[in-house]
């Protein structure tokens, strides 16, 4: 790569500060309070919403909010609350305005509108980024492609369809995946183990960067993943919505259905349905087919749900079935051969596209049964009961001798149940919280038939824990948040020994971990969020029993039964800032994280098997200590015109051994070019957004460790086109979204698979969703 081309992209961070002295005319702001009607106190966290700029403003402790940076002009105005009915209300723009909201709550409602309105802040301190419906619809095709747009955010492969998220450098079983409000236990150990998620099934993805192991317990070390549960309906009739999407690489698409309704008759009571599938054939990197690498999904979820003043249940079930292809480059016959794969330019085996999906393959399924009961103790207090019960089933297929290959190679079976208890308190305006209590009892099993020994044994996992998070709003500009939590595990194995003799191995762990946060509004404009917190993550069977080839992710992974938890320190700092009217926006984080007993895969050489020739990964346990930071510049300079920069970089070292950390994300940045339109002719929320990428290349690497050099960086271009047309109750939003545009060839140091073959070429994917049966204020003209 180019010195000139980097000096460009790095060039471009200047151009939002070299805007600065240009125009002046979008530099208008709306700030205001949000209060209830009957007793005029603030409505906490209340979101205030312009749907034609597709912006927002969350309310404070005090219930106040800002918009800066807007244009003068009329708009829209949407404000919601947990227990209220959501309002519209018109804004003349022409100067700074101050307004006061109220929203209505009808007699019965107003105690659970109290315990609402005093829930705290979950993550005071913590860096939290999210993903609007509007920008999942168009970032991609997975869900971790969607969480790969916040900064600090990025993915680990296995070729071009299996991704996790790496949120500061951490992955695999050190982030926390939230679905439904239920810890997501779906083999998640495996490193091309996709999370088992349905991108549909939710509207609102959130990203929380940094430990949060008191609220969230174990593994929850590098952030947390939350899949945020769509609220079911209350009022009458039946509304829904159509999604579909094409995908040029692949030659493949998907679509979803999705109804929701009350009862009528019976206010309170609400209903949803959806269903959804996605099939994609075999990938193309420039110049050449990724042979098997289709993949084929489906999923369905149902949920229904009545609330009152004083009691909320619910009941939902999801599914969600998915076979994938594994890179049939990646199965190697011998030791030359695979050397010879690894230097060479192009995969050994190129074969013909198709739709057709042989071994190498998984197959999964996830089921998701979840029931919650909430009860209202008093005027604010709530009592919250959950009870849940997930089965996951995993296959694995390789290519085997005589026609053996539809026999599985891995087949296990994963049973979870789970249950909380949380007490949400209000002591008082300045200190109400949560205490809870935790269960969980999970048991894996090896299916018999597969005639191979169990990479991973059989086992029993049993977890308690206890915890209290404290919120102290100190005064309108300074809140803390303070918390501790006491778990403890028990893992019962049984595997044969080297001798074939059944032998039970019990393994004890006992883990504590603390919380310490503080969010200061310096001014109406900048705001300091802290947390110092500690994380912890007993080792998982994989890492202590792993023994044999891991077919999905193609290597021989070798586990060590002396491990012991990873317990981990990170502090965090995030500065947020407005300047200039709101026109110049910048967010920086900071952190550091020491973990002792950090558990990885170390590269140890290459073996030959009977099923061919794949290198060898040993786990091994070390100190490490991580740091790095984030940064996002945003610069509106007219009413359709923004720009925005992201950097991210991240640093890991081996202490014991005084080197890099293997398989650290390289520095990174991105630009985006956005220009937005409320209106044009029957046409609104009109984006069009042009990208570019550029992934340093990974020099900070152990030396003599990996098969091969880290690839060189690379460059990345993208577009993105959307827009929204309304007719009365229906509305129908369409998009487009270009990646790769130059057809790049390139390999990503984060991908398992890069020693094989390049990754994705050039894709295009167009869009749409049609929605139906929703009130007319929901598709109000923006600009009348």
């Amino acid at each position: 790569m180019s010195i000139l081309r980097v000096l460009f992209f790095c060039s471009l961070f200047l151009m939002p500060i070299m805007g600065v002295a240009q125009d002046t005319t979008c530099t208008l702001v709306i700030r205001g309070r949000v209060v209830d009607e009957h007793d005029q106190g603030p409505l906490s966290f209340a979101e205030v919403y312009i749907p034609a700029l597709n912006k927002g403003a969350v309310a404070d402790q005090q219930g106040r909010f800002v918009l800066s940076g807007l244009c003068a002009g009329r708009y829209l105005l949407r404000i919601a609350h947990l227990g209220c009915e959501t309002v519209e209300r018109i804004v003349q723009l022409d100067s700074d305005v101050d307004l006061r909201l109220e929203l209505e709550h009808h007699a019965q409602e107003l105690a659970e509108f109290e315990v609402a309105r005093s829930r705290p802040d979950e993550h005071v301190g913590l860096p939290n980024e999210g993903v609007n419906k509007e920008a999942m619809e168009a970032s991609g095709r997975s869900l971790v492609e969607m969480l790969s747009t916040i900064n600090g955010v990025t993915v680990l492969q296995s070729g071009p369809t299996i991704g996790k998220p790496v949120i500061h450098g951490l992955s695999g079983n050190r982030v926390l995946i939230l679905n439904q409000g239920i810890r997501q236990e779906d083999q998640q150990w495996g490193t091309e183990h996709a999370p088992g998620l349905d991108p549909f099934s939710s509207d609102r993805l959130t990203v929380v960067k940094g430990a949060s192991s008191v609220q969230y317990g174990s593994d929850a070390m590098g952030g947390v993943v939350i899949i945020e549960p769509v609220e079911l309906p209350r009022s009458e009739g039946v509304r829904g919505e159509v999604r579909g999407l094409g995908v040029a690489n692949g030659k493949g698409g998907g679509g979803n259905v999705q109804l929701e309704g009350g009862v009528h008759g019976l206010r309170g009571f609400g209903w949803r349905l959806q269903g959804s599938a996605r099939k994609l054939g075999d990938a193309s990197a420039p110049g050449y087919v990724l042979s098997n690498t289709g993949m084929n999904e489906a999923a369905t979820s149902a949920a229904i749900g009545y609330r009152d003043h004083r009691w909320n249940t619910t009941i939902f079930y999801s599914y969600f079935g998915r076979e994938l292809g594994i890179l049939r480059a990646s199965h190697i016959g011998n030791l030359t051969d695979l050397q010879t794969a690894i230097t060479n330019a192009q995969p050994w085996y190129v074969g013909e596209f198709t739709y057709a999906i042989d071994a190498p393959r998984q197959n999964s399924a996830h089921h998701l049964l979840k029931a919650e009961v909430g009860y209202a103790v008093g005027d604010r207090d709530r009592l919250v009961l959950t009870y849940a019960r997930q089965a996951d089933d995993r296959q694995e297929f390789d290519i085997r001798r005589a026609g053996r290959s539809a026999i599985p190679a891995t087949d296990l079976s994963l049973i979870t149940q789970s249950g909380d208890l949380v007490y949400k308190h209000w002591i008082g305006p300045h200190l109400h919280g949560k205490i809870g209590a935790n269960g969980m009892e999970q048991e894996n099993l090896n299916v018999p038939g597969t005639g191979i020994r169990p990479l991973i044994p059989n086992f029993r996992k049993r977890t308690g824990a206890l915890f209290v998070l404290e919120h102290l709003p100190i005064n309108d500009e300074l809140e803390l948040e303070a918390g501790v939590r006491s778990e403890a595990a028990r893992i019962d194995v049984a595997l044969y020994n080297a001798q074939d003799s059944l032998v039970r191995p019990v393994h004890r762990f006992t883990n504590h971990a603390f919380s310490l946060g503080a969010n200061w509004s310096v001014t109406d404009s900048s705001r300091i969020r802290f947390n110092i917190g500690s994380a912890f993550r007993p080792p998982h069977v994989s890492e202590l029993y792993s023994e044999g080839l891991h077919h999905g992710a193609a290597a021989l992974e070798m586990g060590d039964d002396r491990l012991g938890s990873e317990r981990s320190v990170k502090a965090t700092v995030d500065l947020d800032g407005a300047w200039f009217g709101g026109r110049l926006r910048t967010n920086i984080t900071l952190y550091t994280d020491r973990i002792d007993g950090y558990i990885y895969l170390r590269p140890n050489g290459a073996q030959l098997t009977i099923r061919g020739a794949f290198p060898v990964f040993d786990y091994i346990a070390t100190d490490a200590f991580l740091y790095g930071s984030d940064l996002t510049v945003e610069w509106r300079s007219t009413d359709r015109f923004k720009w925005r920069s992201r950097a991210s970089l991240v640093r890991g070292r081996d202490q014991v051994l005084n080197e890099w950390l293997f398989q650290m994300p390289a520095d990174r940045m991105e630009h985006a070019l956005v220009f937005s339109t409320t209106t044009h002719g029957k046409w609104r929320a009109i984006q069009i957004s042009l990208t570019g990428q550029y992934v340093f290349r990974q020099s900070r690497v152990p030396n003599g460790v990996d098969y091969t050099d880290p690839p060189a960086a690379y460059d990345l271009f993208g577009l993105q086109a959307s827009a929204t047309r309304s007719a009365g109750k229906h509305e129908l939003r369409m998009g487009v979204q270009l990646s790769n545009l130059l057809d790049r060839a390139y390999r990503d140091y984060m991908d398992r698979f890069r020693y094989y073959a390049d990754a994705r070429g050039m894709d295009a994917m167009l869009w749409l969703r049609y929605s139906f049966g929703r009130t007319e204020g929901d598709h109000r003209p923006l600009n009348e």
